[in-house]
């Protein structure tokens, strides 16, 4: 996978922190000028194509593209609205925000087994494995599964990491594992009756007004969305690029999400708002504070 490619995948979570950053209420010139100073040199030297930078604070925002969204074939220029493969933010953006919905409205148990919503998840110390353990990377689950053996399809992921064996005991260590979010992007089917881009979709994008995100974005969009890498001599745009995603169709617990950076920073709006934003509350302020508090063991 070629370098320049790769940034795009990741730039979004780079935008979601510098959204955080501490500035003043109207931005200090002479930082607008270090962050464009910063990105058109990281272009320049081609540790990335382009992206979109997005800063907020009480209600003002600063917004600018950089670069190209494709450095492919016919150049395109990067635009404020481009649709980006926001990778691990998947687990942020939807999969954990449905687990906590799911838990508010007491259709599953945070400190209960995973076994109980997957019954073939037991076995070997799996069983003792809890929703809260996978949510924070304590299960005790190695990093990510094989691709070995061909398989695919969202049932053979599933099947693979119920035969996971445990790398050390649970709640004994943070490891973090992809393992952990395809099982909860798994349960999450299986409690609410829809598939996670469905829930994702009805419960979370669809309120904040996230009209850009989703997973498998329509053909409609494909001219706005930044290309990964190539895969067997193609140009991956709108094609989740995490291989593993890939093989269970686009629509996984770890990855598979695209967004752009407006859509993210309304995100994040929603979470500095104890789970609430433009009057429409997606999460209690106890999954915030949940979601925004230390989990993990202190190794």
């Amino acid at each position: 996978m070629a370098t320049h490619m790769r940034s795009n995948a990741h730039l979004l979570g780079t935008l979601f922190l510098l959204g955080l950053a501490p500035l003043a209420a109207r931005f200090h010139p002479e930082v607008v000028q270090n962050i464009e100073d910063t990105v058109a040199q990281a272009v320049a030297q081609k540790k990335l194509p382009g992206g979109v930078v997005w800063i907020e604070r009480h209600g003002q925002a600063w917004q600018q593209s950089f670069g190209r969204r494709n450095t492919v074939g016919r150049p395109e220029t990067a635009t404020l609205d481009t649709i980006y493969d926001t990778a691990s933010l998947t687990k942020v953006l939807a999969t954990a925000p449905a687990i906590l919905l799911l838990a508010e409205r007491g259709r599953l148990d945070l400190d209960a087994p995973a076994a109980r919503y997957i019954p073939a998840f037991s076995g070997d110390g799996r069983g003792e494995v809890t929703i809260r353990q996978l949510l924070t990377h304590t299960s005790g689950l190695r990093p990510g599964l094989s691709l070995r053996g061909g398989w695919s399809g969202t049932e053979a992921a599933v099947a693979r990491a119920c035969q996971e064996k445990l790398q050390q005991a649970p709640g004994t260590k943070f490891t973090y594992s992809d393992i952990n979010f395809i099982l909860l992007g798994d349960i999450v089917r299986r409690v609410s009756g829809k598939p996670l881009d469905q829930f994702a979709a009805a419960e979370i994008f669809g309120p904040l007004k996230m009209r850009d995100s989703g997973f498998r974005p329509a053909t409609a969009l494909r001219h706005r969305i930044a290309p990964t890498e190539f895969s067997d001599g193609k140009l991956l745009r709108g094609t989740v690029h995490d291989p593993t995603a890939r093989r269970m169709g686009g629509v996984a617990g770890h990855a598979g999400v695209f967004s752009t950076a407006a859509d993210v920073a309304r995100f994040a709006r929603m979470v500095l708002g104890g789970g609430q934003f433009d009057g429409t509350r997606v999460l209690s302020e106890k999954s915030i504070r949940l979601m925004t508090s230390v989990q993990t063991p202190a190794r």
